[in-house]
């Protein structure tokens, strides 16, 4: 189907000037579907001229005269009730011949009137055809590009149909929405609301007639003003529908020939995502996401090209790699959810893959520092348990406890964490004298809270020794 719209009949191909203007002007250089712009003519080269006795000039012939807008209208339209009349009852085989002659008669004459009309009748035929997605998706079309038809109702009626008998109950939801429509704007603005609409929702459902949507569209519109938009929509669909060559294909364009587009990050950061998540070739995801840091380095989408290098890094096991990365995402984001985010995973790689238990409490010792409220006492708590479990550093694990006392007098768990520090006093570091103190710290300063009857317990049992 998809080259089907360039095979026209022996009725489109009757000679008729203007509708030969308007595919030319159609042809002209655009980005398709695929990703790749259309070619323009090689140049001709200039014949070589043989001087000869001149001939009577030839009798002007039939087919060589030039054809008006209205005569072509007119022959279009004749076309047009053709097809119409032979679908009747037609077969299979009719049919099909029809729906090619249709596809093109509409790549044509899109704005023609009785488009309309046209398009429906092309969506009847893919459902004889058995091809209900694409019938699905020209009803659906039918909505955005023809709102005020005035057979309309009909068309929703019967894609309601179609739609009941074909899509499960969540895709039922979802294109009961999407066929409500859009009279808001433009023609080309409301196909490309329906093309984002269905990539996005449906895409991979209907993935094959919407790539010839795409492909439609741009050599319908060329120049229209979001198709970098409309590019990174076709490439999430690719990716969607794990065709990663082609999502990739269609992120370059969007990064590298939009030159003026703020969506060249986004591209060159998905473009990266596919090679790292999808086809698992990290020496060129590296690439990618280097390229982004290099060319946008002002850009948001730098922070998680930095994320996905470490997580690189820790797959290719280059473990003081991911550390430094992390670093570098903290020096460029402090005080920033990725600076936090950064810190633990620092801390992590320290404790799990490098087995070093005091690097991990110096990492979130520092997020502690640079983050305060709840995110700074979790780090804490989780520094004094790296400290206890791996490094057996009971110091250590003081002077984290000692932090989130002094820091957050008033924290729900301070004063279990005060009671902590005294056990540690007097089971792991044999000090009964500071661990008596730190007891009697805790009667004093939080008297109605439970942990006081611990508290006074361990003293007591302190004083009788």
């Amino acid at each position: 189907m998809k080259g089907m719209r360039f095979f026209c009949g022996l009725m489109l191909l009757s000679g008729a000037a203007f509708a030969q203007e308007q595919k030319a002007a159609l042809e002209s250089p655009s980005v398709l579907a695929s990703g790749i712009p259309a070619e323009t003519a090689m140049p001709q080269t200039e014949p070589v001229t043989v001087q000869k006795e001149a001939a009577p000039a030839p009798k002007e012939s039939h087919a060589a005269k030039s054809v008006s807008p209205k005569d072509t209208e007119a022959l279009a339209q004749r076309q047009l009730e053709y097809f119409t009349a032979q679908a009747q009852d037609a077969n299979a085989e009719i049919s099909s011949v029809i729906l090619g002659n249709i596809t093109s008669w509409l790549w044509v004459y899109p704005d023609l009137k009785n488009a309309d009309k046209a398009l429906a009748l092309k969506a009847e035929l893919e459902l004889r055809q058995g091809d209900y997605r694409r019938s699905i998706v020209s009803q659906l079309k039918h909505a955005y590009e023809y709102p005020d038809s005035n057979i309309s109702f009909s068309v929703r009626s019967i894609l309601n149909t179609t739609i009941s008998r074909r899509m499960d109950r969540n895709m039922k939801t979802v294109l009961a929405e999407i066929a409500k429509g859009d009279r808001s704007s433009s023609k080309a603005d409301r196909l490309a609301e329906f093309l984002k609409k269905m990539s996005s929702q449906a895409g991979a459902e209907f993935y094959d007639a919407l790539v010839e949507e795409f492909d439609d569209f741009f050599s319908r519109y060329p120049n229209y003003a979001k198709a970098d938009e409309l590019l990174l929509d076709l490439g999430n669909m690719h990716q969607a529908k794990k065709n990663y060559y082609a999502a990739i294909m269609t992120y370059g364009i969007v990064s590298e020939v939009y030159e003026n587009s703020p969506l060249r990050p986004r591209a060159c950061r998905a473009a990266g995502d596919v090679y790292f998540m999808n086809l698992k070739n990290y020496e060129k995801a590296t690439k990618a996401y280097q390229d982004l840091i290099n060319k946008y380095p002002e850009s948001p989408e730098i922070s998680v090209a930095y994320a996905q290098m470490a997580e690189i890094a820790k797959i290719q096991k280059q473990y003081e790699l991911a550390v430094d990365i992390y670093g570098k995402m903290i020096e460029l984001y402090p005080g920033m959810d990725t600076a936090f985010d950064a810190y633990n995973a620092q801390a992590l790689v320290y404790r799990k893959e490098l087995k070093q238990p005091a690097n991990a409490v110096d990492a979130l010792d520092k997020l502690a520092t640079m983050f305060k409220g709840e995110r700074a006492i979790a780090a804490l708590q989780e520094a004094a348990k790296i400290a206890r479990s791996d490094a057996k550093d009971y110091t250590l694990e003081i002077a984290q406890l000692d932090r989130l006392v002094t820091e957050n007098p008033d924290y729900k768990d301070t004063p279990a964490a005060l009671y902590q520090t005294g056990l540690i006093y007097e089971k792991d570091l044999k000090n009964p004298d500071k661990a008596a103190q730190v007891y009697q710290q805790v009667i004093d300063r939080y008297p109605g809270n439970s942990v006081i009857k611990d508290a006074r317990k361990r003293l007591d049992s302190l004083m009788k020794k």
